[in-house]
């Protein structure tokens, strides 16, 4: 009986994630042009690439925050953001969007956990 309890222990001790993810908060400093006027005000877009050259891109809009947090799983991905506003405001409505060039870009890896070590067993146990 000891020897199954402390077996059944063990096994759920050895239960791993089979991929990793955490919870990445990105910030940023804010455009060098300021927060632009209240019926304009710049915005900011996190992407989130697939490859190093930035081209296979997703973007997230996090609109006048300067940080922003992101699920982020296994893997290497690439990360910039860019400031944007409305070009042209027109009585009012906004009309085209005005975009900054690339942050720097952030190289960001997470490792996947190791597998699970397999047979786990008692090889000694004592009776006091």
């Amino acid at each position: 009986m000891k020897t199954f309890i402390l077996t059944a222990l063990l096994m759920i001790l050895f239960v791993a994630v089979a991929e990793a993810q955490v919870n990445i908060t990105f910030g940023w400093d804010p455009s060098a042009d300021g927060p632009g006027p209240a019926d304009n005000p710049i915005k900011y877009k996190l992407y989130k690439c697939t490859d190093a050259g930035a081209t296979i891109c997703t973007a997230v809009d996090a609109g006048t925050a300067l940080e922003l947090t992101q699920s982020v799983t296994t893997g290497v991905t690439y990360w910039y953001v860019t400031a944007y506003n409305m070009g042209l405001v027109v009585d009012g409505v906004p009309s085209g969007i005005q975009e900054s060039g690339k942050s720097n870009i952030l190289k960001l890896v997470v490792n996947q956990p190791p597998g699970n070590p397999k047979n786990a067993k008692v090889r000694t146990y004592s009776v006091p």
